[in-house]
């Protein structure tokens, strides 16, 4: 596994998976983590473990902490959908599951204040929600990213805290800290904080290894570096984004598989900066919004 980043996949299982198989399959696949989601009605039936009755949620918490003390390297975060009435809601790191179905949004915030979840949302719900208490939940954004930036950054503008994330058939890369791979509970710790903090990128691919810089200083133009290392692809371009959706930089990357490239621009009015690159195959890399007073 990268030493640098921190791998790691959303994943819906099949009603009869194994939550034990599916992580050690993300642990031979060389993931770090891997997100598995599942309705949270189901978590509350009964199943039958060794002639014994227990909830599937208890059966579930039992298997990811089973793996997890003999593989070091890989943590399994669960993940529940609900059904509202401004449509499904994903809730991850929470403190507490309910059961039934989000009838009156003012008692879910009530919840989500004792519970301090992570809420993954499609565009469809934010515009329910515009202007409720919502906003103060990190909230992690599903969408089509490659075709567009433009929900994404319209979102931002309107002062939610959000991050785009894959919920089918893509990646989510965090940058590592200093020897967290060899101490588990340390990497355990850093990647949920990573994810509720939304310091991450995604891809459609799992070897699109990013990596970026921003140095701000006042009165002084932002340097910016960007390393794209490990890659079998043709990097068609790099673009950088901001927080007007204007493209203040767009770099032809001459189809180099590995990238090391720094330049400068003004430290203007940006608030906030997206860098996406894309192949010349249809692969991308998109970042959580760069804060530059930050």
């Amino acid at each position: 596994m990268s030493k640098t980043f921190l791998k790691g996949m959303y994943y819906i299982p099949t009603n009869d998976e194994d939550p034990y198989t599916i992580l050690k399959n993300a642990n031979k696949n060389k993931l770090n983590f891997i997100i598995i989601e599942y309705t949270n009605n189901d978590l509350f039936k009964n199943i039958s473990n060794n002639k014994k009755q227990l909830s599937k949620l208890f059966y579930i918490q039992e298997k990811i902490s089973s793996f997890e003390k003999k593989y070091k390297n890989t943590i399994g975060i669960l993940c529940f959908k609900c059904r509202s009435v401004i449509g499904p809601i994903r809730i991850l790191l929470s403190k507490s599951i309910f059961r039934g179905e989000i009838f009156k949004l003012q008692n879910f915030y009530l919840w989500c204040y004792l519970n301090n979840p992570t809420l993954i949302l499609s565009n469809n719900n934010y515009y329910h929600i515009e202007n409720e208490n919502i906003k103060k939940y990190f909230t992690l954004h599903s969408d089509n990213f490659l075709k567009s930036t433009d929900n994404y950054i319209t979102l931002l503008n309107k002062n939610l805290k959000l991050t785009p994330i894959y919920t089918n058939n893509g990646f989510i890369f965090i940058k590592n800290i200093n020897n967290s791979m060899f101490d588990f509970s340390k990497l355990k710790q850093h990647i949920i904080t990573e994810i509720k903090n939304g310091n991450f990128y995604i891809s459609n691919s799992d070897k699109y290894y990013l990596n970026f810089n921003v140095t701000s200083s006042k009165n002084k133009p932002l340097k910016i570096n960007i390393e794209i290392n490990n890659s079998d692809f043709l990097n068609q371009k790099f673009v950088l984004i901001n927080n007007q959706n204007q493209i203040i930089k767009n770099q032809d990357l001459y189809n180099l598989k590995n990238i090391s490239y720094n330049f400068e621009i003004k430290n203007s009015a940006n608030k906030f900066l997206i860098f996406k690159i894309i192949s010349k195959n249809g692969l991308f890399a998109l970042t959580s919004p760069i804060y530059i007073n930050n």
